[in-house]
């Protein structure tokens, strides 16, 4: 089961209650782009798109479409402005 999940970015959870407990588990279907920026981020702390695009073998305007839904999804958070921008797992 911690194989399966070794890629998620939320950890399962259990509750516990006074006869019973409950395993929360995350799900897994994230879109395989997720998964490499995920992995490179938790190797190297943070990147620029720079390096998102050479992780993904993608040009700038589908790696920034990427970047923008996990965003969106709150995956990652964006880390300074114009030229200086670097992404963080959140």
């Amino acid at each position: 089961m911690y194989e399966e999940y070794k890629t998620s970015i939320t950890s399962s959870q259990i509750e516990v209650a006074p006869n019973s407990f409950l395993v929360i588990l995350p799900k897994l279907n994230l879109k395989n782009e997720y998964v490499l920026i995920i992995d490179y981020l938790k190797q190297n702390i943070q990147g620029t798109r720079e390096n998102f695009e050479n992780v993904l073998n993608l040009g700038k305007s589908a790696t920034i479409n990427i970047l923008n839904e996990m965003l969106e999804k709150e995956i990652i958070e964006k880390i300074g402005f114009s030229n200086n921008i670097v992404y963080k797992l959140k």
